[in-house]
């Protein structure tokens, strides 16, 4: 049975930017829009824009956005949606809950013995998502791996059935065309049971990411069209390189890539009005003496911060970046990182926080992502209220035990045990010597065998023979018409 914790969001949120730092982004962002323009590679979108009196330079591909018709926009985007599991538990997204979504697409898995690495199979595509299945607080699944067994025109299709077919979790895959998108649409109207109940209660999501600098590709206006004209929740995601494809600044970077993500947001709109929108970022710094994006930094979490800080402004759910890392392992270096960036992105109080894997979103294992959901369960923690009570102050036991009781045999002690503090199985909080004598495992060993653990108590996904049996045929309806 799928393992599901509910977590609320962090209400004290950090800011990197004042209202009147927000302020100017915002209107070097409308600048942007207006005086430099977007690029935009295809014909029916160009003129969508065109005939909503945007400038749009056809020989040039380029549309300059007016204010007025970006405000008019916003102000059609709802503040909150609704997305759904399987068992059709909702998940609100933009009030008072948190999301975290999985890693996405990662190339190659570490062998957690011989830390070796390999190219992922449709195999590793089904091992993860049943993890994934049974980690609590992984609430959104993507395809965590790529199927490099499968032809690559295919392979995000048949992972987004993988999906499916070993999870009740909500299912986010990100489509590189309209062709992909479609299908992956008709797999979602197949489990919900028809295309219109899958609009009523998506049991699917999909991210959107315009290309820095200020470029929507034709094949991502493609997949934007398939979504909004069905009235399905679309979630974009800004993703420039600080320094390589935006400015070198932290506040240069998110004007221009708010400049992208509300050129984005204006064409959802355009497309169908009210559409359900959530706003986020991935933005790295490009890190000029490797030649690599630097996701492992602390900036990772800061651009991060001030995406939520943008998404608020405009009253809109936060999609944010967390849990990356630069290391090639789970090491120490893996540690700090990834509760660097899950914490501040968690604590910047977005809606949405998504998981990485190592290396700069190219390596994952098994071990990672078992300690990857601990530090989610460590930084949701904070949203907790500690209570204050006559039960919590505890003035009757501090006063028998001063007479001569111990709090170790206190029923205060037992009835209370769980209230304020969680015990984990992932970490080791034991003394060195009952260590030594269980193997002394580092936490690599350690979470590896957890993971397998975890995996060996799966109980297989009761989707059902004939949703079964409709996947099926929409693969191979996409494989004859793709391959």
């Amino acid at each position: 049975m799928m393992k599901f914790a509910g977590c609320k969001k962090y209400k004290n949120c950090n800011k990197i930017f004042s209202d009147y730092e927000i302020e100017e982004i915002h209107n070097t962002t409308l600048r942007i829009l207006e005086e430099v323009g977007v690029k935009i590679l295809d014909e029916k979108t160009l003129k969508l824009f065109d005939s909503n009196g945007a400038n749009v330079d056809y020989d040039k591909k380029t549309v300059k956005i007016g204010r007025e018709l970006v405000s008019a926009c916003l102000g059609k985007t709802p503040p909150a949606f609704s997305l759904y599991n399987q068992d059709y538990v909702e998940m609100r997204i933009g009030e008072e809950d948190f999301y975290v979504v999985s890693m996405v697409e990662e190339a190659y898995i570490i062998d957690g013995s011989t830390h070796k690495r390999r190219e992922t199979t449709l195999e590793d595509v089904k091992k993860t998502i049943r993890l994934i299945d049974q980690l609590p607080y992984y609430h959104i699944c993507c395809n965590p791996v790529i199927a490099h067994d499968v032809e690559p025109k295919l392979s995000i299709i048949y992972s987004a059935a993988q999906i499916y077919k070993n999870t009740a979790k909500n299912c986010l895959v990100v489509p590189s065309t309209g062709q992909e998108a479609r299908f992956i649409i008709e797999l979602g109207a197949a489990v919900a049971g028809s295309e219109k109940k899958l609009i009523e209660k998506p049991v699917l999501s999909v991210t959107i990411a315009p290309s820095s600098p200020l470029k929507l590709p034709k094949n991502i206006c493609e997949v934007i069209w398939e979504y909004a004209s069905r009235n399905l929740p679309i979630i974009i995601v800004h993703a420039p390189l600080a320094g390589a494809t935006s400015p070198v600044t932290i506040a240069g970077t998110m004007a221009m890539a708010n400049a992208e993500s509300l050129a984005t947001l204006t064409l959802i709109q355009l497309i169908n009005p009210g559409n359900s929108i959530g706003y986020g970022g991935a933005a790295v710094k490009f890190d000029m003496k490797t030649g690599f994006p630097a996701y492992g930094t602390i900036e990772y979490g800061i651009l991060s911060t001030a995406t939520a800080q943008l998404a608020k402004y405009y009253k809109l759910p936060a999609y944010g970046a967390g849990g990356a890392t630069n290391a090639n392992l789970s090491d120490a270096q893996s540690g700090y990182e990834k509760m660097s960036s899950t914490l501040l992105g968690y604590m910047a109080g977005h809606d949405i926080l998504c998981d990485a894997g190592l290396n700069a979103n190219g390596l994952i294992s098994l071990d990672a992502m078992v300690i990857q959901d601990e530090i989610f369960a460590e930084v949701t923690r904070l949203s907790k209220k500690v209570q204050v009570n006559d039960e919590s102050l505890a003035f009757d036991t501090i006063k028998r035990v001063m007479e001569g009781s111990d709090f170790l045999l206190e029923e205060h002690t037992l009835n209370n045990l769980h209230k304020d503090f969680v015990y984990s199985e992932v970490g080791n909080h034991k003394k060195y010597e009952e260590w030594v004598l269980e193997g002394g495992k580092d936490s690599i060993q350690k979470n590896t065998e957890l993971a397998d653990k975890i995996l060996s108590g799966y109980e297989p996904h009761k989707l059902g023979d004939e949703k079964i049996k409709r996947i099926d045929e929409i693969l191979k309806l996409a494989k004859d018409e793709i391959i």
